[in-house]
């Protein structure tokens, strides 16, 4: 798997970057997420909570296999010279693929999903289905002649915001439009617009595309 990790090292190194070795010595590659200053509490020696002046590196590093209730050891050094560890898993454009999936993020925000492995290929992947609601807490009660609205046809803005030997991800932003209430047994014709944001993420190794939705509802 591929995880996401804080690295600390005190400000007086003026690290520039990170050397990971695995438990053999042997150094293990990283993408950088974020790197910069930063400060967190620690007790001195008088048990008094004091700023600890830090440069802290988020990376993502590749742990192999870990079986269940197992561990892996990494040890980490600050190093004076400049890792920029570069790579990409962004074959075209709105497009991500590693050993196991081809991933094309479509212009309405869903995906096409093509498994390598299975030689299959799903298409309109994680689009959004809104229908009326007549009922109460305990009871659903759809609208007569319910209108379904889907986010097939609604234009997405899509953008990079992650990529790497490791990781990519890509946010998919929409606005569905939706009927503002139900007025009687039928939705009414007055609409409101609600943001959904999705955001797909793409592993190294990886055998799943892993999907977070944001909704402003």
């Amino acid at each position: 798997d591929v995880v996401q990790v804080d690295i600390d090292f005190a400000s007086e190194t003026k690290a520039k970057s990170v050397v990971i070795r695995d438990s053999r010595g042997k150094t293990v590659p990283y993408q950088v997420v974020k790197a910069g200053g930063d400060g967190g509490f620690v007790d001195n020696f008088w048990n008094v909570p004091t700023i600890f002046d830090t440069v802290r590196f988020t990376v993502k590093i590749p742990t192999g296999a870990i079986p269940a209730m197992g561990y892996r050891t990494f040890i980490v050094e600050p190093s004076q010279k400049t890792n920029r560890c570069t790579g990409t898993q962004v074959p075209a454009q709105n497009e991500m693929e590693n050993a196991h999936l081809r991933v094309k993020v479509n212009r309405n925000g869903g995906v096409d999903i093509f498994d390598k492995d299975s030689k299959r290929e799903y298409s309109r992947v994680c689009h959004y289905w809104d229908q009326g609601e007549c009922g109460n807490a305990w009871r659903h009660d759809a609208p007569l002649n319910d209108r379904i609205v889907t986010s097939l046809g609604c234009p997405a803005t899509v953008a990079l915001v992650e990529d790497g030997p490791f990781s990519t991800t890509y946010r998919a932003d929409i606005v569905l439009d939706v009927p503002e209430a139900c007025e009687g047994n039928r939705r009414c014709d007055r609409t409101v617009g609600i943001p959904i944001t999705t955001f797909y993420t793409l592993k190294a190794g990886a055998r799943r595309l892993e999907v977070k939705t944001v909704i402003e509802n």
